[in-house]
């Protein structure tokens, strides 16, 4: 395997969610103590602890100094403690003070003396709403502990107050609300199949929906029949919102300020709660059906042949673990080819991953699984090599892919569904930045399932390199750079200048662009416009001729760089160079033998086109248009002379031919009369005419 693979397809099985028991989940109770003995008197705490903010003025007091009332207000522990000194601040902060966490918390509390009020501790959540509070004092001249909690861990911020501002706090005390996963809290009560058209969307008001906001661009037929699936699987009931569940529980799970009003867990929602169903539908649409990691899933799977897979797996297993050690869920997505017909990049189940047990060759992941709205197990288990494959030893691994690109955020919710496939251009322009960061794990999938997939996807990667051009010039770069690593043979060219290039294998098969725009793919091959140059690239190149067109779509200088890579390494490489006008062709052949690459230029191909050009020149551009067919048919004879003293290889005949004969008619030299005269047409064919000779006189020195 490459070193730029870095996951693998993975071996698994799904067993009953009654084959091995649920795991019984059990909160975190890590608690932390800050004792603001690393600070200085009358400091302000402010940021100093990493993840907490004390607001507005909380201030240190070293007891050790003899300024405070010792006696009165003892620290808990030697010598700091705090005090909110904001004497002269408005009501509330006054007598209060605020403590807000980065993260979510289950419980705080610390040790407090008040003079002869009470001092309040109150928890709220994200949002300002009072969660739980408590109270303590007075206790003049002694510390009491106080305590608050909420379990499900929604605590953002604290206010800690008196009525008179006579009270001190010390050894204060938080726990971060880290817990695992579980299934009977954080899944769903409902299961996947539970979903009913009238709880979304019936597929005829979706339709609907289209024909009042229209499109603002054209939708890839492959696209489109991604759509049609979804709609029909979703509307239908058929449990597609695998997805939505998944990612909804697992945000409700890393975030639970985000749940609905009035419920402390995702157990307690129903089906029936418009908050919820509405986020279920964004991530089942947005962050899953249509998220760069499904895009990323296809390319795991439909590249590679069984059973290695494209990339080890062990990696990816071990990342997954120490995930579930960090107390976070992982979403998996399993695949099973036959729920497809064919459409195995599409038809999957989506799970989440939140525990493990080890047992001797074999790991058992629990995840959630929506469809039955429990828990279920993925087996994984070592060959004798040590790679983790399917328990029963099949080895096709088809099967499988890990979602890996963490919460990016997807792009914001449309007022209308139509507005969703407005994303597509978006979203594969994420992708490609994406993989283009991530380059050393996906740069040989990437640029392989772009060579398969290059014809179905030309249209929508046109719109990406006019709305995002900074960016697709960036990427046909990275594309050039990268393409030698990923074949071990590869013949690739660059060309510069207002030209089209053109490619025909030995069996005569096309690549390039046609008239109208779109992209001929006759041939395994890779084809990318920028602003600046097109690349063209032969994966493993058969033996034999392929031929070289440029085509000039303007007037100025062209550059074509060809090579030859063997293993990444460049065996063969060399530039052509040369003056064009919009019309001309410029012809050559590369003969590819095993390790070896021949580039010689096809004058007499190029003379050929040359008569087409003259050909078709109206008649205005002859000295007697009404004899213009007669002089373009005694000018089609002369180059047919040219054409065949080339082919007797008689070059020095050929170049005076041509130099004397036929450019002196179109020269506008006015010592003879030209059969040409529009300035034009004689600008140009000049210009052609100096690159055959030159073409010509290549040919004589390669045979000399």
């Amino acid at each position: 395997m490459k070193k730029a693979l870095a996951l693998s397809t993975i071996a698994l099985i799904i067993v009953s969610m009654f084959s091995l028991p649920i795991l019984q989940v059990k909160a975190e109770t890590t608690q932390k103590t800050i004792n603001f003995d690393d600070l200085t008197d009358k400091q302000f705490v402010g940021t100093h602890y990493v993840g907490l903010t004390f607001s507005p003025e909380w201030r240190v007091a070293d007891m050790r100094t003899g300024e405070y009332n010792t006696a009165g207000y003892p620290p808990h522990s030697w010598p700091m403690q705090v005090w909110t000194g904001t004497y002269g601040q408005p009501a509330p902060w006054g007598n209060s003070g605020k403590i807000t966490f980065d993260f979510p918390v289950s419980q705080v509390g610390g040790w407090f003396c008040a003079d002869t009020g009470t001092v309040y501790v109150e928890a709220y959540d994200s949002s300002g709403t009072l969660i739980t509070s408590g109270t303590v004092g007075p206790n003049y001249g002694s510390n009491t502990y106080l305590s608050v909690s909420d379990a499900s861990g929604r605590i953002k911020y604290v206010v800690i107050h008196d009525e008179s501002n006579y009270w001190s706090m010390d050894d204060f005390t938080y726990t971060p609300a880290l817990r695992k996963f579980n299934p009977l809290i954080d899944g769903f009560q409902f299961s996947n199949d539970a979903f009913t058209e009238k709880i979304i969307m019936s597929l005829e008001e979706i339709r609907e929906e289209f024909e009042s906001s229209p499109l603002s661009h054209e939708i890839p037929s492959s696209y489109w029949v991604l759509f049609e699936l979804l709609i029909r699987g979703l509307i239908s009931a058929q449990k597609g919102y695998c997805g939505g569940m998944v990612f909804t529980a697992k945000e409700y799970f890393e975030h639970p300020d985000r749940l609905p009003s009035g419920y402390l867990c995702t157990h307690d929602i129903p089906i029936t709660d418009t908050t919820m169903t509405e986020k279920l539908i964004y991530n089942q649409w947005i962050t899953q059906a249509f998220g760069d990691q499904y895009f990323l899933k296809w390319l795991l799977l439909r590249l590679g042949d069984a059973p290695s897979g494209l990339m080890p797996m062990n990696n990816e297993v071990e990342w997954i673990l120490q995930q579930i050690d960090q107390q976070k869920v992982v979403e998996l997505t399993v695949f099973d080819p036959s729920w497809s017909s064919g459409l195995d990049w599409f038809m999957s189940h989506v799970v989440l991953a939140y525990d493990y047990k080890m047992t001797g060759n074999s790991i058992y992941l629990y995840v959630y699984g929506p469809n039955l709205g429990g828990t279920q197990t993925i087996w994984l288990t070592k060959d004798t090599g040590g790679n983790y494959k399917i328990a029963n030893g099949v080895a096709y691994l088809e099967t499988f892919a890990i979602n890996r690109l963490g919460s990016r955020e997807a792009p914001l919710w449309g007022q209308t569904w139509g507005n969703v496939l407005n994303y597509l251009d978006e979203l594969l322009s994420h992708v490609i930045e994406y993989v283009m960061q991530k380059a050393t794990e996906y740069t040989e999938i990437f640029v392989k399932w772009l060579t398969h997939n290059l014809k179905d996807l030309w249209d929508t990667l046109m719109k990406i390199k006019d709305r995002f051009p900074d960016l697709w010039n960036r990427f046909v770069n990275w594309v050039k750079d990268n393409a030698k690593d990923v074949w071990n043979r590869l013949v690739h060219m660059i060309i510069h200048s207002p030209v089209n290039i053109h490619v025909y294998d030995p069996e005569g098969a096309h690549v390039g662009l046609t008239s109208t725009g779109d992209l001929d793919l006759g041939f395994d091959a890779l084809y990318l416009l920028s602003d600046e140059s097109q690349y063209c690239a032969i994966p493993n190149p058969e033996a034999g001729n392929y031929i070289i067109e440029l085509v000039g779509t303007g007037q100025g200088s062209y550059s074509l760089d060809i090579a030859l890579t063997l293993g990444g390494m460049t065996i063969n490489e060399q530039t052509l160079s040369g003056n064009i006008v919009e019309g001309a062709v410029y012809v050559y052949t590369v003969n590819i033998a095993e390790e070896v690459m021949t580039l010689k230029p096809d004058p007499a191909t190029e003379l050929g086109h040359l008569k087409t050009f003259i050909n078709t020149l109206p008649s205005k551009c002859f000295y007697q248009p009404k004899l213009a067919n007669y002089l373009k048919n005694a000018l089609s004879c002369k180059i047919d002379e040219v054409i065949l003293k080339i082919k007797a290889g008689n070059y020095t005949d050929a170049i005076n031919k041509l130099a004397h004969d036929i450019r002196a008619k179109m020269d506008g030299d006015p010592t003879a009369q030209d059969w040409i005269i529009d300035p034009t047409a004689q600008f140009k064919l000049c210009i052609i005419v100096d690159h055959i000779i030159s073409n010509i006189q290549t040919l004589q020195e390669k045979t000399g």
